[in-house]
């Protein structure tokens, strides 16, 4: 087989902190598979020995996954591998693979087939980049145990992609307000404290002391802030924040009571958010969230001078929701607050997958999460209100206010990744996919239709009249056109990157019309003034754009495809 080359970032991830005992009772459940992989591991074209290996579900990072070390040699071998699609990876402090992808997940996609051997993968590492320097007030303290961003640009200033080692450790500054961040990538980058009021509530640091953002070396405003050059393995040093005023924070306390009866309302989930700038009836960033105590009391905190929205929204088990509120923050702590609660709807029905008999299938019911969501009045975000599905499909959604509505399903089993809902019906008459609820109704006897697929889409990519430029990745989109498309709840697509060996794979598709379009990884952006390199992606961009392809799905088959991407066309009107 031909040797491969991963282009892709390897970020140090702690994916899983679960025993061995632990990683074998997740995983007896599917049976062992009967594909391998083996590559080798190198630096500077010499082996690299006892490194990390991860084979990792690209749609479950919280799943163990599989991990295997590299021997003397640098080499590795997994086994025991069912057929999907996988991101390999290697674990390696300070150390990216050239030409890497720049998502949170690290690795690239390998798809496996049945009893699939796949020989050769090598993983060419390099030493990683370093960013160092301290933080400080204007008096020149220390910042101790405050966060630091690092946000990779353009030539023009453009953000590309936020830098963390995991999804669970940020960046701090240590009790010197030193920070060192590693193994970055050549790039441009800009480096801040602190969050924008505009973004977030909660920036705080030293008892109650709110940090506004400060960018490198010690501006507000990110269109100032020095930009950070960073070669291949270098170290720039003494990239120091210095941050102006450090602003006090304050409290909002107050109780939630029931609108009616005036009794105080326990354990129950407020959040709230500052306005927008432009529109000071809409919060936004709805990011803060709390639970009232048992005696319905409240006690938020992080907020800066301006005009906050609180209001309640039920969760798993809540009855009660709220208008929002409108508070104004100015130079201390608002106490008092009061926020009137109402009992709201409830929704009570089942969930049925539609034209399956398959018994493992069925019991898997009780993964799925159901929610409704809807826009409350002054609030920006869309609000969630989520329920367990019980093993037998019935389901209970309370606390419902009033507002227009939409189902929407998830569950973080793999084999149910294709299911979706079709329809939704009141006493067997189906519903519009946006229906209107009054807050003190009680709806029985709902459906909710579940397509089940688990349909396959395996095919190739052929390349004609020359290459793509080096470290491209490639996705395959599946957007359906079929008389699953037409339904608002269907309209949705399917995403496969491909792998080294132009191979991509789709599974879990519904049963359907898809039409099948190429694009560069939306994680990927290019970093480069060079006219020449530009026209060349603008090349691949347009012959991208060209492919269009149609196949149709059905359940417990694999339609097998090849895509052609022709960059030798010229083009159109040229």
């Amino acid at each position: 087989m031909a040797r491969l080359k991963l282009t892709t970032t390897v970020l140090f991830f702690l994916i899983s902190l679960s025993s061995e005992s632990q990683s074998q009772s997740q995983s007896k459940e599917p049976k062992a598979g009967t594909a391998t992989i083996s590559g080798q591991v190198t630096l500077g074209g010499e082996p690299v020995p006892r490194v990390t290996v991860t084979l990792q579900d690209p749609y479950n990072y919280n799943s163990p996954g599989k991990r295997v070390k590299t021997d003397n040699g640098g080499r590795f071998l997994i086994s025991g591998i069912s057929a999907g699609n996988y991101l390999i990876n290697a674990l390696a402090p300070n150390y990216i693979i050239s030409g890497n992808r720049q998502d949170w997940r690290g690795g690239r996609s390998l798809n496996v087939s049945d009893g699939e051997k796949i020989d050769n993968i090598e993983i060419e590492l390099i030493r990683g980049g370093v960013i160092s320097g301290k933080v400080t007030d204007s008096s020149g303290r220390p910042i101790v145990e405050t966060n630091v961003t690092i946000v990779q640009v353009n030539q023009q200033g453009q953000q590309i992609n936020y830098f963390r080692q995991t999804p669970y450790v940020n960046y701090q500054t240590d009790d010197r307000g030193i920070y060192r961040i590693y193994g970055l990538p050549a790039g441009r980058y800009l480096v801040s404290v602190g969050i924008s009021t505009r973004q977030n509530l909660g920036a705080t640091v030293m008892d109650g002391i709110f940090i506004p953002q400060t960018f490198h070396p010690d501006v507000t405003e990110e269109s100032k802030a020095k930009v950070i050059e960073l070669s291949e393995g270098g170290d720039v040093s003494d990239v120091d924040i210095s941050v102006g005023e450090l602003k006090k924070v304050y409290q909002v306390t107050g109780r939630v009571v029931d609108i009616e009866t005036g009794a105080p309302v326990l354990n129950v989930v407020i959040r709230y958010g500052p306005v927008s700038r432009n529109d000071q009836k809409m919060a936004i960033n709805i990011s803060g969230s709390e639970r009232s105590t048992n005696t319905g009391e409240f006690f938020l905190s992080g907020f800066t001078p301006g005009t906050y929205k609180l209001y309640v929204v039920p969760d798993d088990n809540g009855e009660y929701s709220s208008d929002a509120l409108t508070v104004e923050v100015t130079d201390a702590d608002v106490n008092g607050v009061v926020l009137q609660a109402k009992r709201g709807g409830v929704i009570i029905g089942v969930v049925s997958l539609d034209g399956v008999s398959d018994r493992k299938v069925l019991s898997k019911l009780s993964t799925f999460r159901l929610s409704v969501y809807t826009q409350i009045a002054g609030i920006g975000n869309p609000t969630y209100i989520t329920t367990k599905v019980n093993p037998d499909g019935t389901f209970r959604i309370k606390g419902l206010p009033n507002g227009k509505y939409r189902f929407q399903l998830s569950s973080p089993d793999k084999e149910l990744r294709g299911a979706n809902i079709t329809r939704v019906e009141k006493d067997g008459v189906a519903l519009p996919t946006d229906f209107d609820f009054v807050q003190g109704q009680q709806w029985n006897n709902l459906r909710v239709v579940v397509q089940y697929g688990n349909g396959v889409i395996r095919g190739n990519l052929s390349i004609l009249g020359g290459s793509l430029p080096a470290g491209t990745n490639l996705v395959v989109l599946a957007r359906r056109v079929g008389a699953g498309g037409a339904a608002s709840y269907n309209y949705h697509q399917e995403q496969g990157e491909i792998d080294p060996r132009g191979q991509f794979l789709l599974e879990h598709m519904s049963p359907d019309e898809y039409e099948l379009l190429l694009s560069i990884n939306h994680s990927q952006s290019y970093n480069t003034a060079d006219q020449k390199k530009m026209q060349e992606l603008n090349r691949v961009y347009t012959a991208l754009g060209k492919v269009r392809q149609r196949v149709s799905v059905t359940n417990g088959t694999v339609t097998q495809v090849t895509l052609v991407v022709d960059l030798g066309q010229k083009e159109e009107n040229q």
